[in-house]
């Protein structure tokens, strides 16, 4: 093979994988505006409200006092649905910097899935709730494992202190 083929040889090669990575390209661009049609239009039929919807995120009650008692009785429930006692839960007091967000503490033992189970219910129920701090310890010699937690989460607007 004289120098005059494989130049040709080579020009040929490289304009090959340039009109593939171009195919390519715009195969990639046309799937990407696709699949976010494809989302739209699932969001639209799922009949779930849209993802700026303040209820999926807002605990709701019309004085502190009333969100408190309701988160409680939320953690309380997602307690028991996976099978373990809260043994503490400790709401912070109003914050004046930032009156609308509620923390709470709470301390719970019982076996690895069971403490996943429970924070997976805490997270992924409406309104959402944030788990900001989780501390995993062993608990005797039984096998059990002590949960320190701190659970966020912000109140409706509006609502009375």
């Amino acid at each position: 093979m004289n120098a005059e083929a494989r130049r040709t040889l080579a020009l040929a090669s490289g304009s090959i994988i340039l009109i593939a990575s171009l195919v390519m390209l715009v195969m990639s661009a046309l799937n990407w505006f696709s699949v976010n049609e494809r989302i739209s239009v699932a969001e639209a039929n799922s009949g779930l409200p849209p993802a700026a919807d303040p209820a999926r995120y807002l605990v709701t009650g019309s004085s502190r006092a009333e969100s408190s008692a309701d988160l409680q009785a939320r953690l309380e429930n997602a307690a028991a649905e996976a099978g373990i006692e809260l043994a503490s839960v400790r709401i912070a007091p109003e914050d004046a910097a930032n009156p609308l967000h509620m923390t709470v503490d709470l301390q719970t033992t019982g076996t690895m899935v069971e403490l996943a189970t429970f924070l997976h219910a805490v997270e992924s129920r409406l309104p959402a709730l944030i788990v900001s701090r989780t501390r995993i310890l062993p608990n005797g010699d039984d096998g059990s494992l002590r949960l320190i937690a701190r659970i966020e989460a912000q109140r409706t607007p509006g609502a009375e202190r």
